[in-house]
């Protein structure tokens, strides 16, 4: 399953740069899957949701601002930004669990 993964997202990456070469706009910075694996066999595995996260290019070196969607079972489940993120503080975890915060108005 790796194998096939990792030539999934290169293809998306790809896909994502020609993209972004027409139209100037920036596509997810930050691409998280959630899988269901049922018992832990991975040939039943299935994609159930996603967090996607792009920078949206008007902060600053300090303070990062954000675009997210939260999809599930492939529908936007909640979208949102976060501004103001200090991304030389806090790591990618911290930036998850604001979207999260976020997104489930915690």
């Amino acid at each position: 399953m790796g194998g096939e993964m990792e030539q999934d997202y290169k293809e998306k990456s790809e896909r994502n740069e020609r993209s972004e070469k027409k139209t100037g706009e920036r596509k997810e910075m930050i691409d998280i899957k959630i899988n269901m694996i049922p018992f832990g066999q991975l040939e039943y595995g299935r994609l159930i949701g996603a967090v996607h996260i792009s920078n949206d290019a008007t902060g600053t070196r300090t303070k990062g601002n954000y675009r997210y969607k939260l999809v599930h079972k492939g529908r936007v489940y909640r979208e949102g930004t976060i501004k103001g993120f200090p991304r030389q503080r806090k790591n990618v975890m911290w930036l998850l669990k604001m979207v999260l915060a976020d997104a489930l108005n915690e």
